[in-house]
């Protein structure tokens, strides 16, 4: 029986703004509660998409807006530990964001707000997906072709794969498994951290898992 090629995608992200901002801490809050789910998928899980074109120092757009404008950098610190891939849906992520905002307000009830012009800008997504052309039909030409596709392909396969499959899994790691019987490499990819690794750093350790069976 033949095995089932892996056909890598790539996406790109369309941003679509809002028109909704935030100038201090209530507003901000206001907003988190408000936003569509594309709005805060956009602000903290494509973080990690948009961050390959800039650095931040930052893994989500609100801890670097509560770091940058506010000037509140424990505040950023909160937010920063915020991993949305371990969180069940979007909603629970949404709770949790603004437990951070209500705990900041409880001890510091007068905010203030930021100059004009450094809003947060509440923004929603799209995002298209694209078939790359390249496949693989076993382990060599995956890790052969992962070499080659732009950082995109990971963004999708690893890290959106999370929220698309609901499921603490990736793309890469269950065709591992499933089409290659290959059990335990699956599983050291599964143990990757997605939320502390860039989309070259993921490239590198995937290349090293794949090299080191």
């Amino acid at each position: 029986m033949s095995i089932p090629a892996f056909r890598f995608h790539e996406c790109v992200s369309l941003v679509q703004p809002t028109g909704k901002k935030a100038a201090d801490l209530y507003e901000l809050r206001g907003g988190i509660g408000a936003c569509p789910h594309g709005c805060l998928f956009h602000h903290t899980h494509q973080f990690f998409l948009k961050a390959e074109a800039v650095p931040m120092p930052y893994p989500n757009d609100f801890a670097v807006w509560a770091d940058r404008d506010l000037h509140v950098p424990a505040l950023a610190e909160h937010f920063a530990l915020v991993d949305p891939y371990r969180l069940p849906d979007i909603e629970t992520l949404r709770g949790v964001l603004i437990g951070i905002v209500d705990a900041y307000l409880q001890k510091y009830p007068a905010p203030r707000p930021v100059l004009p012009g450094s809003e947060f800008f509440f923004n929603d997504t799209r995002t298209i997906v694209l078939d790359t052309g390249y496949e693989a039909a076993d382990l060599a030409s995956f890790k052969e072709n992962l070499g080659r596709v732009n950082p995109s392909v990971l963004y999708y396969h690893f890290f959106q794969a999370r929220t698309r499959l609901h499921l603490p899994s990736d793309d890469f790691s269950i065709w591992i498994e499933d089409c290659l019987g290959l059990g335990e490499i699956a599983a050291r990819i599964r143990r990757l951290d997605p939320y502390l690794l860039t989309l070259e750093e993921l490239r590198r350790a995937l290349l090293a898992i794949i090299e080191k069976p």
